[in-house]
């Protein structure tokens, strides 16, 4: 996914992006 994202590979899929995001927020905050 971030090779998608920081390159600007067109076809982000931003609600997956966005479930990624939320899913994994808690695990980021401990960072």
């Amino acid at each position: 996914m971030r090779d998608k994202l920081i390159h600007g590979y067109f076809g982000v899929d931003i609600d997956a992006v966005w479930d990624t995001v939320q899913a994994d927020i808690s695990v980021l905050e401990k960072i």
